[in-house]
């Protein structure tokens, strides 16, 4: 008989988590109106866990969710307060008030019962932040209180004060406050007139500080249980693994599938939100295919709640957790790659191995830690370059040099991606974008190391906007046109020699001819070309080999950027204001 009802209990709740699963695809308002029509609506929203119903309740909208606010059970209740009234270690005066008001209006006789019961600290806590309370003597006159101040019995008076330091952006937001308050008075003197009266003579003696660090206790342990651990440890995540090798990373105690499955996952909304496009997602719907599917889904929620922590953000909506979830998948498939031995396009079998039997965390902790190793690296030159001596801006380098060193020198650096995807910044997401981010800091460096060689002087040049593009070139040409190694502009006319020098018209020009009238594009010759390298060679005494090994890849660039830009330019249309490769003194 025990059996039967075990058995009907977990197939109880296999058949709600199908339920949960079906609603999380649909939107917003059909999943409402799915709910509020099934015979099973009560233990269907109690089913859901703490996240989960966060993240349903806004996605509907919380004036529209009421009726699941009314439903949902006091542990639900309690997750709402833990993620919107805190603020590092701070409660969220008006955050929390707005709250209660919700909560309120879903259920207030249960919602009173639930205050007196387990929620009477915080309460009384709000109660000393924000009223003033006077206490009439039998025979005291009413009026000696002033208006300010109001009373539901005629002995305890009170009124609004503010005796909190609430900063937050929040904090102007609840101008409804005084309304709150008194409607949160009036139905717990409605509910018990005697707790009433306990609760308004016993808060003004409470110990603020004592009170909100003991509030903060007990929020810290029920988050840490959904993976919200404390800032401090939560921070923890985003620590890379010392030599992070397959051989040496710490397998989970037991293999994943092992233990037996729960039935109600912790949150099914981050797995929701996989976009597949990416290495993990690939992985994880193999796994589906294979039965591990649910294993991880609690392990990927809890990896996700562990970086909100770290990042200190409060995320309420499915698009919010989005950019989260895509920061999980990332770290994790370049800790897969990486695990893999930089493979472009890993065995999947290898793969699913590898998630099979490496916590996620610390897979995770491997992408993240190739980032960094690239952000120290960067912080090591900084202190020591040439660059920085010099005082130079991060603009020095260009556009592109600009936003990869500037995403890198960050707290929590960033992957430049110059607007390619919608952003100027975003989270590494592939092996690719370590390597392209690692190319260009290599480059970075190497021509830092240029720099210092050729032992530059420089002049104020306050109306120039100088590169290395443009004081190499510059260099280069004053050289060629017989001029000193000083850093200054060259005269327009003199440019035009030099102008005129390097370039020829290519043989596909040659070819073709002039076609439509356009302008034939010239192409450098290859004689400016070994010039340019001869003269690096003279100034910094390095063969010609060492230096076309080490930039003639860049070099190449350079040369073909100046063909792109003045390729179709003759040399008496050159117009100093339109020349960014080299420096021209402007016309007067």
């Amino acid at each position: 008989m025990t059996k039967e009802i075990n058995k009907k209990h977990q197939q109880k709740k296999l058949d709600l988590l199908e339920q949960r699963r079906r609603l999380l695809s649909m939107p917003a308002e059909k999943a409402l109106d799915a709910i509020l029509e099934s015979p099973d609506a009560l233990p269907l929203v109690h089913s859901f866990s703490g996240e989960d119903f966060y993240f349903l309740i806004h996605d509907i909208g919380l004036d529209d969710a009421l009726p699941l606010l009314s439903m949902a059970s006091s542990s639900q209740w309690e997750y709402i307060l833990d993620v919107e009234g805190w603020q590092r270690d701070k409660i969220v005066l008006n955050s929390t008030l707005k709250w209660f008001d919700l909560l309120l209006k879903a259920d207030a006789d249960r919602f009173i019962q639930w205050v007196q019961k387990e929620k009477l600290e915080l309460f009384e806590f709000c109660l000393f932040k924000t009223i003033e309370i006077r206490v009439r003597e039998h025979d005291e006159d009413p009026g000696v209180f002033g208006d300010d101040f109001v009373s539901l019995d005629g002995i305890f008076y009170f009124r609004l004060i503010d005796r909190s330091l609430d900063d937050s952006p929040e904090a102007d937001l609840l101008p409804e406050k005084e309304e709150i308050l008194l409607s949160l008075l009036k139905k717990l003197a409605d509910a018990d007139h005697v707790v009433y009266q306990k609760i308004l003579f016993e808060f003004a003696n409470i110990l603020p500080a004592e009170t909100e660090e003991e509030i903060y206790r007990l929020r810290n342990v029920r988050m840490a249980e959904n993976g919200f651990l404390p800032f401090e440890e939560a921070i923890g995540i985003y620590q890379p693994l010392q030599k992070a090798t397959e051989i040496s990373m710490q397998k989970r105690m037991t293999r994943l599938g092992a233990s037996p499955k729960s039935t109600i996952p912790l949150s099914l909304y981050p797995v929701s939100v996989l976009s597949g496009e990416d290495l993990f997602s690939r992985t994880m719907n193999q796994i589906d295919a294979r039965g591990l599917f649910s294993a991880l889904e609690s392990e990927f929620a809890v990896l996700c709640n562990t970086i909100i922590a770290a990042d200190q953000k409060t995320i309420r909506e499915r698009v919010e957790l989005a950019g989260i979830v895509t920061k999980a998948c990332g770290y994790i498939s370049i800790g897969l790659q990486k695990l893999s031995g930089n493979m472009e396009k890993p065995h999947m079998e290898s793969l699913i191995s590898l998630i099979s039997e490496y916590p996620l965390s610390h897979i995770f902790k491997t992408g993240y830690g190739l980032v960094l190793e690239l952000k120290w690296r960067t912080d090591r030159w900084l202190k020591k370059s040439w660059f920085q001596k010099n005082g130079l801006s991060l603009g020095f380098w260009g556009e592109e040099w600009l936003g990869i060193l500037g995403g890198l020198l960050l707290k929590k650096p960033l992957y430049f991606d110059n607007y390619e995807t919608g952003k100027m910044y975003r989270e590494h997401t592939s092996m690719t974008d370590i390597q392209k981010t690692e190319e260009a800091v290599s480059g970075v460096i190497r021509f830092d190391t240029l720099l210092s060689v050729l032992n530059i002087s420089f002049e104020p040049l306050s109306s120039y906007f100088i590169t290395y593009k443009n004081m190499l070139l510059t260099l280069w040409a004053r050289v060629q046109l017989g001029l000193d190694s000083r850093l200054l502009p060259i005269e327009l006319a003199l440019f035009r020699v030099f102008f005129q020098t390097i370039f020829e018209e290519s043989a596909e020009n040659q070819e073709k001819g002039t076609q439509m009238g356009e302008p034939l594009k010239k192409q450098i010759t290859t004689h400016a070309k070994t010039t340019f390298v001869n003269w690096i060679s003279a100034k910094t005494g390095w063969m010609d080999t060492e230096i076309t090994n080490r930039y003639g890849s860049f070099f190449d660039k350079l040369f073909q950027e100046i063909e792109n830009e003045y390729g179709s330019v003759s040399a008496k249309d050159l117009d100093p204001r339109y020349v960014r490769l080299f420096l021209l003194q402007q016309e007067k």
